[in-house]
Formats: structure tokens, C-alpha cells, sequence
């Protein structure tokens, strides 16, 4: 027995790797096909294909491209692995886990790759979408033809029938996410065509015969707007206004024009302050803080204050996108000297948090707290009107301090939750 055969009966996959021993392992492969013991979920099959993807060699591809129907459709069971390791092996080369290349990248493997991406199997898909992606431009045009034409699929007209519409949308979501992985510029106008396209999708089959119309989903759309803010091409920009006004994208896309960061969405950001959509008023108030507007900045700031926990962590982190010194300063415009202290100081600015101390010990400055005066009873009445008499005096800073003592009320019991946010309301409109 060879020392090849020999390794490959003790399945020493390494040092089959090292060897090289692509043509060896093909034949191995071969005779196992045609072994009547031979098993399709057995680990040999996908642990040999990966060791080929390992090799790299190209003599590999055209015997490796077979293996991507194999068990497609359920027949013969076993097959996902198998398919789902081929088509990594066949993708462009990226580096595994180790930091050491893999995948054979020979373009041949292509159009195989993109009509596996319809596979039925979510995991087959995925590494179909990785393997696609890692060609880089080459793969760009061939999925970008796809997605303007929909989903093709081999699948059979009894296992269609029993489909529903969300299993073609994650077709075309992974579709999509193939061509996000590729990482190229060329991406960018199919990209902006996903983007600006809220209509339906058809599914055909091989031979081009129209199978199915289905309702475009948001999810392929956002990932496609949260990619153009990653590349940060400025030919995005005018598509990225012109959803401002679609609910399933424009929390996305105003998070991405503060990204991008081009002067023309000033305007088109600020109107978009007026939004009922809570999401999308905090992404365009963030994007507007990222483009050194300070009243994006200060809703930051307000809606904070006047927000329970869960909600306070979201926009703290909204915060942390911002310049830590443009947040500071207007924290300090808005006399929020302990807030500011507290901010300066975990950004590591620490001469200005020295100042804002040094501010508040000038100032004398104390914390201030609802209390009941030589015995006087001030009725809940009374407090909540002070509070909202006061919210209709003076600029951002009355409001934040208004907001500030409404959301103590509300933690201390003092009031509703409903209450509270008819307040807050109130407050803000004041």
C-alpha cells in the first residue's frame, strides 16, 4: 500500500493536504460513488471535498461541480453537507480559521455557483453566498443579472407547490448578501437598484417558465442601503433621500446618509426630525450629530433623558458614534455640567472633565430634588403643571431639565407611565 492510499484509508486528512494529493482523492472519491456500502451522510464525502478546497488545485473543479446536486431536492438523503462543502471548496480563495487559504477560485465554478444558490437548504446557501462573494468583481455581473431577473430554481413542480412566498425571499436575500461578500465597487449601482426596488420578484425554472410573483422583502433592501453607507460612494446619496420616506428602509437610510456623510442630506435629515417613526427620528438625529449639526446632537441628549433604560442604551450608543468632544460641548450648552463631567471622563478627555468640576464648584452647584417645604403639601397637581409651565420658557436646556425631573416623577411612582408620556409630549411641543 502506497503511503497516499494509506493515508487516505486512515482518513489523515492533514497530510493528504500537505501532500497535494488531489488526483488520488478524486479516485477515492470515484470509488466510493460507486461502492453500493456508500452512504451520502457519511463525514468522508464532505471531510475529502474540503480537504480538496484546502489543495486548491483546479484540476478539481470540473469533479467538484457535480457535487453540488448531489441530494438537491431530497433524493438521495445526506447530501446537504456535501453540497454545502463543494461549493466552499470551489469558491475564491479566502483564508479559514487559521489565517491559511482556502477554496480553489478558478471562475469556472461561477455559473454552477449561482444556480446553487436557489438550493433549498439554508446552510448550502450560505456557504454558496461566501464562496460567491470571495471571487470579488469577477461574480458581480453574473449576480447582479440574477437579481434583475428574480430566482431560477431546478426544484421539482410537487416540492414547489409546497413552498411559500418566505422561502423564496431568503433566496434572494442570500442572492443579494453573495453579492455584498464580493466587496467590490462594481457592487455599488446594483446595490442602489435593490435599494430603490419595493416591488415584487418572480420565480422561474430552468427553462425560463414563469413559476411565481412574490412580495419584495424590506430585509434584502436595508442590507443593501447598511453595504452603500460601508463603501461610502457618494453616487448612493440620492437614492438614500429618496427612501426617506419608505417605512421599510428609512431608519436604514438615515443611519447610512450620517455615514456617507454628504452635505446634500442636511435638509432632506431635518425634515425627517418631523417623522412619527421613533427609529427613524434617532437615526436622522444621529446621522445629523455625525455631520456636525449640534441639534441632532441635542434630541440625542433630550430623548436620553426623558427614555427608560431600555431604550437609553440605544441612543448611548448613538452618542458614542459622535465625536465624544461635540457631545460634550453640548452637554455643557445645556448646563448638563455632571452629564458632561461623566461623559469627558469616560472618553478618556480628562482635562475637561477636570473643567466641568471645576465649573460646577464656581457655579456652587447642587443637585436639585422635589421636596415639601416647612411642611407645605404640594399636591401631584401642582407639580405637574410647574413642570410643563416651565417647559414653555426658554430653549433646549429648560426642556432637558423639565424632562430630567418628569422622568424622576415617573421613577419614584409619582406618576404614571401615561402620564408621563402625555407630559413628555407636551413638553416637546411646548
Amino acid at each position: 500500500m502506497s503511503k497516499i492510499a494509506y493515508l487516505i484509508a486512515k482518513e489523515d486528512w492533514d497530510a493528504i493536504i500537505e501532500l497535494k494529493a488531489t488526483e488520488p482523492l478524486m479516485k477515492m472519491l470515484d470509488n466510493l460513488d460507486k461502492s453500493e456500502d456508500r452512504w451520502f451522510d457519511d463525514r468522508t464525502y464532505p471531510d475529502a471535498i474540503f480537504a480538496l478546497g484546502k489543495i486548491g488545485d483546479a484540476k478539481a473543479v470540473d469533479f467538484l461541480i457535480k457535487y453540488l446536486k448531489i441530494g438537491l431536492n431530497r433524493w438521495p438523503s445526506g447530501g446537504d453537507e456535501i453540497r454545502a462543502s463543494a461549493a466552499r471548496a470551489l469558491g475564491g480563495k479566502l483564508p479559514d480559521e487559521y489565517g491559511r487559504v482556502f477554496g480553489i477560485g478558478d471562475i469556472r465554478a461561477i455559473q454552477p455557483l449561482i444556480e446553487a444558490i436557489s438550493d433549498e437548504v439554508d446552510e448550502v446557501r450560505e456557504n454558496v453566498a461566501t464562496a460567491l462573494g470571495a471571487f470579488g468583481e469577477k461574480a458581480v455581473g453574473p449576480l447582479a443579472k440574477l437579481l434583475d431577473k428574480g430566482v431560477i430554481t431546478s426544484m421539482p413542480k410537487e416540492d414547489f407547490d409546497e413552498t411559500g412566498d418566505w422561502q423564496w425571499d431568503d433566496i434572494r436575500l442570500n442572492t443579494i448578501e453573495a453579492l455584498i461578500y464580493t466587496n467590490s465597487k462594481l457592487a455599488v449601482e446594483p446595490l442602489i437598484k435593490i435599494l430603490k426596488d419595493d416591488g415584487p420578484f418572480t420565480v422561474y425554472n430552468e427553462k425560463g417558465k414563469k413559476l411565481k410573483v412574490c412580495d419584495n422583502d424590506w430585509k434584502g433592501r436595508a442590507l443593501a442601503a447598511k453595504k452603500l453607507g460601508e463603501f461610502g460612494d457618494v453616487r448612493a446619496v440620492e437614492a438614500l433621500i429618496g427612501v426617506l420616506s419608505d417605512n421599510e428602509v428609512c431608519a436604514s437610510a438615515a443611519r447610512v446618509l450620517g455615514e456617507i456623510g454628504d452635505k446634500r442630506a442636511l435638509e432632506p435629515l431635518r425634515e425627517a426630525l418631523k417623522s412619527t417613526d421613533n427609529d427613524m427620528r434617532l437615526e436622522a438625529a444621529c446621522s445629523l450629530g455625525l455631520m456636525d449639526d449640534p441639534n441632532g446632537i441635542n434630541i440625542l441628549i433630550t430623548e436620553y433623558k426623558a427614555s427608560e433604560k431600555k431604550e437609553r442604551k440605544k441612543i448611548k450608543n448613538m452618542l458614542k458614534k459622535i465625536s465624544p468632544k461635540k457631545v460634550g460641548a453640548e452637554l455643557e450648552n445645556l448646563e448638563l455640567l455632571d452629564d458632561a463631567e461623566e461623559w469627558y471622563t469616560s472618553a478618556g478627555i480628562l482635562d475637561k472633565a477636570a473643567e466641568m468640576r471645576k465649573k460646577k464648584a464656581d457655579m456652587g452647584a447642587a443637585k436639585v430634588s422635589q421636596k415639601i417645604v416647612q411642611g407645605d403639601e404640594i399636591t401631584k397637581t401642582e407639580i405637574k403643571d410647574s413642570v410643563l409651565n416651565r417647559s414653555t420658557v426658554g430653549g433646549g436646556s429648560s426642556k432637558i431639565q423639565e424632562m430630567k425631573e418628569l422622568k424622576e416623577m415617573f421613577d419614584s411612582g409619582f406618576i404614571t407611565k401615561e402620564e408621563m408620556e402625555k407630559m413628555k409630549k407636551e413638553i416637546l411641543n411646548g
